[in-house]
C-alpha cells in the first residue's frame, strides 16, 4: 500500500484515450478508403505534416535533421494540426536541433505540396486530405502506445491508408507487416545516430568491484511504452537487494519535468545534450526500455562508453543482440543478480564495450538521411 500511495502522489495518471471531440475530429472526413497516389516526377516542394514540435523529443529532432538534409535541394516547409503557434513552434524547433529557417504553417491555411508526409498516426488522417504524394515517416509502431479499442484501431489503420511508408529501422516494418499485412509500400532507412556528438570515456572496469556505490542513470517518461510504473517499483526494489549487500545505489533519472517525485533516487528533468553526455561519464551503468521501437538514448549511452541495461521485451536484441547490453525481465531481484555478476566479471563489461563501439561505426545520419532521399526520388536501393 506504501508504494501505491508514493505512485499516487508522485505519478500522474496517463491519459489512455482521446476526448471524443479530438476522435471526431480526426475522422470527421475519413472515409476509411485507401489513398490515389500518384508519384511526381519532378519534386520541388516537401511538406512534413506534424501534431506539434515538442521540446527534448528524439522523434521530433530526427524529422528537424531529415528536413535539414533535404533543405539543401528542395523547399522544406511544416504544416502544424494542433494549436500550437508558430512562435512556441521556432522555440522548440531551435531547442532540439539548433537553427529553424522553415516555413511553419497551419494545417487549416494549407492545401497542397509535392510531397506529403505524415509523422505520427495523428497526423496522416490529417495529411490524407491534403494534395500530394502522400508519404508516412514512421518512427515506431504506434498502435502498441495504447489499450485495445478506438486509438489503438485508428493509429493501425494508418498503416492500411496506401501511403508510401518509409521506416526507421527494419523493426516497425516487420511490426506492420505482422499485425497488418503487406499491402503497400515500405521501405526501410537504417537507424541513425551522431556519433560526435557524444564523446567517449574509456572506464576501468575492474575498479566496479570495488566500489560501494552504484551510480545508474535511467531515463523515464511520462508514457506507457516507457514502462515508467515499473521501472520505479523495480528500482526501488534494487535499491533494497544492493544495500542488503552493503552497497549504496544512487538512481538519477532523467526525461520528464523535474517537479516529478520518484520512488527512490534524483529526478534530473529534462537534460540538454551536453548535461547529458556529463551524467553519462558520472555514472557506472545507463538504463532504458525499449518495449516498442528503439531510441537514440541507448545508443547516446554506448557512445559514452556506457554499460546498459534493456529488457528482454522489445526491441533492443533486433537491433542488437543478446550480448550488448543486461538483458532484463520485471524480476529485481534477478536483475540484481545480473547486474551483481557483471561487476564481479569486468571482462563481460570490457568485450562488451569493444563490440558496441564497432556496432556503432554502422549508425550514420548522413547515410539515413541520403537514403531518405533516394526513397523520395524513387531509387530506394541506392
Amino acid at each position: 500500500m506504501g508504494i501505491l500511495l508514493r505512485l499516487n502522489e508522485g505519478y500522474k495518471q496517463i491519459k489512455r484515450f482521446y476526448d471524443i471531440k479530438k476522435i471526431a475530429e480526426l475522422i470527421q472526413e475519413e472515409d476509411f478508403c485507401k489513398v490515389d497516389n500518384v508519384y511526381l516526377e519532378k519534386i520541388r516542394k516537401i511538406a512534413f505534416v506534424v501534431e506539434s514540435m515538442y521540446q527534448f523529443a528524439g522523434g521530433s529532432t530526427s524529422i528537424l535533421r531529415i528536413a535539414e538534409y533535404l533543405s539543401h535541394k528542395y523547399e522544406i516547409l511544416f504544416v502544424v494540426c494542433s494549436s500550437q503557434n508558430e512562435c512556441d513552434f521556432r522555440k522548440n524547433a531551435k531547442t532540439n536541433y539548433d537553427d529553424f529557417p522553415y516555413s511553419v504553417v497551419q494545417f487549416k491555411s494549407f492545401s497542397e505540396s509535392d510531397i506529403i508526409i505524415a509523422t505520427a498516426w495523428q497526423t496522416a488522417y490529417y495529411a490524407k486530405r491534403l494534395v500530394g504524394y502522400k508519404m508516412y515517416f514512421v518512427q515506431d509502431y504506434e498502435p502498441y502506445f495504447y489499450e485495445y479499442g478506438e486509438k489503438y484501431l485508428l493509429a493501425r489503420n494508418t498503416y492500411k491508408m496506401g501511403f508510401h511508408m518509409i521506416s526507421l529501422g527494419q523493426w516497425n516494418k516487420n511490426k506492420i507487416i505482422q499485425e497488418c499485412g503487406n499491402d503497400g509500400i515500405i521501405d526501410v532507412i537504417p537507424f541513425p545516430f551522431e556519433r560526435k556528438e557524444y564523446h567517449y570515456l574509456e572506464r576501468n572496469f575492474e575498479q566496479y568491484t570495488e566500489k560501494k556505490e552504484i551510480k545508474l542513470a535511467v531515463y523515464i517518461k511520462e508514457d506507457p511504452k516507457r514502462i515508467p510504473v515499473i521501472l520505479q517499483y523495480m528500482l526501488t526494489g534494487l535499491e533494497k537487494e544492493f544495500k542488503r549487500d552493503g552497497k549504496k545505489l544512487s538512481v538519477y533519472w532523467y526525461g520528464w519535468d523535474k517537479a516529478k517525485k520518484v520512488l527512490c533516487g534524483t529526478n534530473m528533468g529534462r537534460l540538454k545534450r551536453s548535461e547529458l553526455e556529463k551524467l553519462y561519464h558520472s555514472v557506472d551503468f545507463g538504463m532504458v526500455a525499449s518495449i516498442t521501437n528503439i531510441s537514440l538514448v541507448p545508443l547516446e549511452m554506448m557512445a559514452c562508453g556506457l554499460p546498459i541495461i534493456e529488457f528482454e521485451d522489445g526491441s533492443f536484441r533486433s537491433f542488437f543482440g543478446e550480448k550488448s547490453a543486461i538483458l532484463t525481465n520485471f524480476n529485481y531481484k534477478e536483475l540484481y543478480k545480473k547486474i551483481d555478476y557483471v561487476i564481479n566479471h569486468p571482462d563481460i563489461m570490457k568485450q562488451t564495450d569493444k563490440k558496441n563501439q564497432e556496432i556503432l561505426l554502422k549508425f550514420d545520419w548522413t547515410n539515413s538521411c541520403r537514403k531518405f532521399e533516394n526513397i523520395l526520388n524513387g531509387h530506394p536501393g541506392d
